[in-house]
């Protein structure tokens, strides 16, 4: 679906900034400007993001109003805290899901979990 296409957009523009180099005249390598590059993922952005992040909890809305206050993207501004947070709330699909928890580097170990709506981890 859409969702799909904007994930594959984003790491696609990722691609793009790690990988656009022009050579300047020297034979050396230089990262050159690209309209193809993501303006939301600065590293003094997503470092401001992240720390205001940590400071009170926000919800989604409050991530995205930030994020576009400061050019960063709300996602990995987020992803950023986790490893510093205290408490970290995500769709329980995503904690059971081993390689999606380790991408995110969510670690379990000495950790307590809590799950709200038990009930529903049948389906999942």
């Amino acid at each position: 679906g859409s969702t799909q296409l904007i994930n594959d957009r984003c790491m696609e523009m990722q691609r793009n900034k790690q990988d656009k180099r022009t050579s300047d005249g020297e034979g050396k390598k230089k990262r050159g400007k690209s309209s193809d590059v993501c303006p939301f993922y600065a590293y003094e952005q997503m470092q401001f993001l992240r720390d205001e992040t940590l400071v009170a909890v926000k919800d989604i809305e409050q991530l995205v109003t930030l994020g576009k206050e400061v050019k960063a993207c709300p996602y990995y501004g987020a992803r950023f805290a986790i490893p510093a947070a205290q408490i970290v709330t995500l769709p329980y699909q995503m904690l059971l899901h081993s390689s999606t928890r380790r991408s995110s580097g969510i670690k379990l170990k000495d950790q307590i979990v809590i799950i709200d709506e038990a009930h529903n981890l049948i389906e999942t």
